[in-house]
């Protein structure tokens, strides 16, 4: 991966993650893309250009917390086939 492909991908995720915790805190309705940016310390074509709308960037949310709760969910069949 380039060096400009990895600043995007940090960049999208550090977008998600705030979106996270606005969705969560704050609600759906009330996040606006440009709130996002405002957080995410970019502005809000960024945000465009990455995500195509707000549900967009909703659905990366959950893509995202899906894949944690995976990881977490994997760990524990491990440890139970370990014993």
């Amino acid at each position: 991966m380039n060096l400009r492909a990895t600043n995007k991908a940090k960049r999208q995720r550090l977008i998600v993650s705030h979106a996270a915790r606005l969705f969560s805190s704050t609600g759906y309705d009330l996040t606006t893309i440009e709130l996002v940016a405002a957080r995410s310390n970019v502005s809000p074509a960024t945000i465009y250009n990455n995500f195509e709308n707000k549900i967009g960037l909703l659905l990366a949310v959950l893509i995202e917390e899906g894949e944690g709760v995976q990881q977490i969910g994997q760990k524990i069949i491990d440890q139970r086939d370990s014993k």
